[in-house]
């Protein structure tokens, strides 16, 4: 698994609720923040495009960051920001720190610790996760 498809888990996560069912409000932020976050796309004229399908694998390769410390990266390339503010009821600050913590703890939970997700990232090396049972 690929570090864009362990985020993704994580954001559906976000926006499913305990029971199953998708809270429409979380939703419709992450999909806006995902098409006007200037990590997850770029924008031509008035037309907002994807980078690539692997944009977190790209991002972390090219800086040489952490796995773990993305979601803070994700955030700080953000520019609508204040609707999840809204949403989740914080402050600015403050929603980079909840979020990152549960980054943190979805990683710990999910993604077995032999897969390497605190190691920064080269232009050279792969990483690739497997899921916890």
């Amino acid at each position: 698994m690929t570090a864009t498809q362990v985020f993704l888990r994580f954001v559906k996560s976000e926006f499913t609720n305990v029971d199953g069912s998708i809270n429409v409000k979380k939703l419709a932020f992450w999909r806006s923040e995902l098409r006007e976050n200037n990590i997850s796309s770029f924008q031509v004229g008035n037309k907002r495009y994807r980078i690539s399908k692997n944009f977190v694998d790209l991002y972390l390769s090219s800086f040489n960051y952490t796995l773990n410390g993305f979601i803070r990266h994700f955030f700080n390339h953000s520019s609508n920001g204040v609707y999840g503010y809204y949403l989740y009821g914080f402050t600015e600050s403050s929603i980079e720190e909840y979020l990152s913590k549960k980054w943190r703890i979805f990683l710990n939970q999910h993604i077995n610790e032999s897969d390497c997700f605190r190691k920064k990232w080269a232009v050279d090396k792969k990483f690739n996760f497997t899921w916890k049972d």
